[in-house]
């Protein structure tokens, strides 16, 4: 499993969840994914943008891809026994229609060229209403990540609820 984390170049909380999955035993690489402000880039579509051009860069490797955001803190080690789908593995908020939050899916090797072509016939949105709306993935009862208090570019505030975690 190859895992990446995306983030752009001004992130206040990679250096966190880098360490932090470091700690739980992970060799993860950076993604520098673009930045809403200097591209001028809708907020509430960077993160389709940016998944979709992380999916791109490894869409090539025969390895199944665990993508996370920037701000995830890793809970525990991941254990997923359908690594052929897409499982969401992090999230911060739970609707009875909708999951809240991205910050952590595993793409089994199978399912990154369909999720790819999926995303490039697609127009750019918000990256949690695209995967609740248009992509059947497997979501994990309980979140394996937390998110790590932070100023949020797309809710432009300190995004804070019970499924945050502030560091320092």
């Amino acid at each position: 499993m190859k895992l990446i984390i995306i983030t752009y170049d001004e992130s206040q909380t990679y250096n966190d969840c880098y360490n932090r999955y470091k700690e739980m035993g992970y060799d993860p690489e950076f993604f520098m994914g673009l930045n809403a402000i200097k591209e001028n880039i809708n907020k509430n579509h960077i993160c389709y943008i940016n998944f979709k051009n992380c999916l791109k860069k490894y869409m090539n490797y025969d390895e199944d891809i665990l993508i996370s955001e920037d701000d995830a803190y890793l809970l525990r080690k991941i254990d997923v026994e359908n690594k052929d789908e897409i499982n969401w593995l992090g999230w911060w908020g739970r609707r009875a229609n909708a999951t809240l939050g991205t910050t952590c899916l595993l793409i089994g090797k199978k399912k990154i060229h369909e999720l790819l072509h999926k995303m490039d016939n697609h127009k750019p949105v918000h990256l949690d209403y695209y995967f609740n709306k248009y992509i059947d993935t497997i979501i994990v009862p309980i979140s394996y990540t937390k998110e790590i208090q932070h100023h949020s570019i797309i809710y432009d505030g300190v995004r804070s609820h019970k499924n945050s975690i502030k560091l320092n």
